[in-house]
């Protein structure tokens, strides 16, 4: 609710198309129109405003490092753009069906529907108990013969472990890392890819079509209309295979950020090698590989200090990936009450396993500050309403020292009570 009252005073609507779920303390009657009720229209000639490529198309709000979400804002020109980047990759058609599961508050809203409407394709829209529940949502895949899913990596991990009809041919990922152990039996029956994007780029930048197993999945190439740089600290051009910072440029880049002018200064700067264009920087790390490809390395601040030592998390979880018992896994830097900080592996498995045989691992291939001191089993990790991992809602593992045991949190309010 405290989110929803800051995006409304921030944005100042001159409307608020809502539903009776909405608190009637959030907006004024007058400013309101519910949509579950049916509103009668005389039918009287209506002048449409003429609207300019460069016109907003909408405010996006996604989360601030100061705790406040920002508004990024997206001209008509940039939902254009990509849209048309979109059905040149996948070549969209009216016999196709489309599945639409992401909140319209996530730019993946965008990709699901405007491609697939402007080329006369079906969209189906899920209920939220059929998002909510596997069985249903593949269900769901069956009955209306869905043809293309857009979907979060830990969402394609639940579908994978499912049948799914052949009437699936693609499959696009994105929103978040996505990993072989995703989408190894997804990839035998439909086209899967892995796409890259900020919401400040429209959607997405780059696709890659995932067809082989490999440590890394990369993201790929830019897409039609938008160009990568990667960039060194002084704003340099790196060599191949160096790390540097992922900057997008080209039509998909957006205004900037809604009445934050020195945000705006501060990530969407003039592009050096082509001054009348921009350069969203993403503060994300990647470099170029030899067939040309992208390689997404993490978030440049995803490096965390543990007693002086600077750990690139992404590197641990690629490590602990390859361990046989282990199906999927996540890396976390937790800080105890003394204020000291220290790594926590999150790890979902059906096998069975041992802390001491997990360390003894790790210890072959990264050095010892770097080995987590917690190892906590869970069942599945929590996602937040956009299908990203939650990391504030991961357990907190137990402070004690480890005696070689596995660790396992209760996982919901009722279990903690027991």
């Amino acid at each position: 609710e405290e989110r929803i009252r800051y995006i409304l005073e921030d944005s100042q609507p001159l409307v608020v198309l809502t539903d009776k779920a909405l608190p009637t303390s959030l907006i004024k009657p007058d400013k309101s129109m519910e949509i579950n009720e049916r509103v009668r229209f005389e039918g009287d000639k209506i002048d449409l405003t003429f609207h300019e490529p460069k016109n907003l198309a909408y405010l996006l709000y996604t989360s601030g490092t100061t705790g406040k979400p920002k508004g990024v804002m997206v001209e008509s020109q940039n939902v254009t753009a990509y849209v048309n980047a979109f059905q040149e990759e996948f070549g969209i058609t009216s016999e196709d069906v489309v599945l639409q599961q992401a909140s319209y508050s996530f730019d993946a809203f965008v990709e699901e529907v405007y491609p697939a409407l402007s080329n006369g394709a079906t969209v189906v829209i899920l209920k939220k108990e059929e998002l909510q529940d596997i069985e249903l949502l593949v269900k769901k895949l069956w009955e209306e013969n869905i043809t293309v899913m857009s979907c979060s990596p830990l969402l394609l991990n639940e579908i994978n472990k499912h049948s799914i009809p052949s009437s699936v041919h693609t499959i696009i990922s994105g929103g978040d890392v996505l990993k072989w152990e995703h989408i190894d039996q997804l990839v035998k029956k439909a086209k899967v890819y892995n796409t890259y994007g900020p919401t400040e780029s429209t959607v997405c930048a780059t696709y890659y079509r995932c067809e082989r197993k490999v440590q890394r999945i990369p993201i790929g190439k830019p897409i039609a209309g938008y160009r990568i740089n990667i960039l060194d600290k002084h704003g340099n051009l790196v060599p191949i295979g160096v790390p540097g910072e992922l900057c997008v440029a080209g039509v998909g880049v957006t205004r900037g950020y809604w009445k934050n002018e020195a945000l705006t200064k501060q990530k969407f700067i003039t592009d050096r090698f082509n001054e009348e264009e921009k350069v969203y920087k993403t503060g994300d790390q990647a470099r170029w590989l030899l067939d040309g490809q992208i390689e997404y390395l993490g978030r440049i601040d995803n490096q965390v200090n543990i007693r002086g030592y600077r750990i690139e998390l992404n590197e641990i979880e690629s490590h602990l990936l390859n361990y046989e018992a282990i199906d999927d896994v996540v890396v976390v830097a937790r800080t105890n009450d003394e204020g000291d900080k220290y790594l926590c592996a999150y790890i979902i498995s059906e096998k069975e396993w041992t802390i001491s045989d997990i360390r003894k691992y790790l210890a072959n291939y990264i050095p010892d500050y770097m080995i987590p001191a917690y190892f906590v089993e869970v069942e599945s990790f929590p996602v937040t309403t956009h299908g990203k991992l939650d990391q504030k809602a991961l357990p907190n593992p137990v402070l004690t020292i480890n005696s070689g045991k596995k660790i396992i949190l209760p996982m919901s309010e009722t279990e903690t009570k027991i």
